[in-house]
């Protein structure tokens, strides 16, 4: 598959599903594909999805966006806890004394000096990065704000709780946006070094990715057993059945 640009050109005129329409159709007929489009994606403007549909193509919007759109309403439910959050940190990226100081104070605590991340509006995991963020630098953060004497409103810990528990379903929603690893990839690999960015996640699949698929290793054992004890060996000299139990057990432990 491969992915390329048809057009890109300035659009003068008022954006509205008709004009819309009109660029969309001349494009596709100056590369001649107007009866070869199979589905149009676009995010869930209501221009574009009309003027896809006077064109009566197929439409479907764009699953990044609604995802995005799904966990903004969904967070309108904290959205004072992540404004208070916003706003500390737009504090310590715009005063520089402020961020000084956190670094002063990150290396007092002996952690690494992190920057307060700021979100970005179009990306409901950008969301997730900041508050994770603030999480990892919480110390520093309630440390900094008290010895600057800071007329910022700092969380409450009520608050500092809620910012906890978001994290926690946010890092689900972040995972499920991660690509899918490659067939023959070990996924007990890709769970390694994702573990600082899953903390939470991580722990489940070690719980999980333990369970063996078949049974083979344990039939596997028998067939091993077989070869130790066999008919004619077993004439030359009896081997007690603690011997061979430990025989079994280093034949199939030792690489």
């Amino acid at each position: 598959m491969t992915s390329c640009l048809l057009d890109c050109f300035e659009f003068t005129d008022r954006h509205t599903a008709e004009n819309l329409a009109v660029e969309l159709l001349r494009v596709a007929k100056e590369w001649q594909v107007e009866d070869k489009v199979v589905c149009c994606v676009s995010d869930n403007a209501a221009n574009i999805t009309k003027a896809i549909k006077v064109l009566k193509w197929t439409h479907h919007p764009c699953l990044a966006h609604t995802l995005n759109l799904v966990v903004r309403d969904a967070l309108k439910v904290i959205k004072t806890t992540v404004d208070k959050v916003k706003a500390v940190v737009e504090f310590f990226h715009k005063s520089t004394v402020a961020a000084q100081k956190l670094k002063s104070t990150q290396r007092q605590m002996g952690i690494p000096e992190l920057r307060p991340k700021q979100e970005c509006a179009t990306r409901w995991n950008s969301t997730f990065d900041m508050l994770k963020r603030m999480l990892e630098i919480k110390d520093a953060i309630i440390s900094t704000l008290a010895l600057i004497n800071a007329s910022i409103e700092p969380l409450s810990q009520e608050e500092w709780e809620l910012v906890k528990e978001v994290c926690a379903v946010l890092e689900v929603r972040s995972y499920l946006e991660e690509p899918l690893i490659q067939r023959a990839e070990d996924p007990l690999s890709w769970w390694q070094a994702k573990a600082s960015v899953f903390p939470l996640l991580v722990k489940v699949m070690e719980g999980r990715l333990c369970i063996v698929a078949t049974s083979v290793p344990s039939e596997r054992i028998f067939s091993k057993t077989g070869q130790i004890l066999t008919e004619r060996r077993n004439r030359i000299r009896p081997i007690s059945p603690s011997k061979l139990r430990h025989l079994i057990f280093l034949n199939a432990n030792l690489p």
